[in-house]
């Protein structure tokens, strides 16, 4: 299983000419996913943006020890990272 599993993720191409639907141009998230042996991970592509909640983000990055999730994006070469924790709530 994706370790984004929970994030509601979806790619679009950032060139007009990498749309043609041929099977080479098909790509996964996870074909850009870098996992790494204490649980963090990073996904992203400088071929396409990943977006969630309908912004355009370059890199997504996730920090295990803080369970951290940063956001990365870069708007007319100003760098802009959103971060989120992710936090478990007992409910009953």
């Amino acid at each position: 299983m994706d370790p984004y599993y929970f994030l509601d993720l979806d790619i679009e191409y950032k060139s007009d000419e990498e749309t043609t639907n041929t099977n080479d141009n098909i790509v996964e998230l996870n074909d850009c996913l870098e996992m790494y042996p204490n649980g963090d991970w990073k996904v992203g592509s400088d071929d396409y943006y990943i977006i969630y909640n309908n912004v355009r983000f370059d890199y997504i990055k996730y920090d295990n020890q803080t369970k951290n999730v940063l956001f990365i994006r870069n708007d007319n070469n100003n760098i802009i990272e959103d971060l989120f924790h992710l936090n478990l709530t007992k409910i009953n």
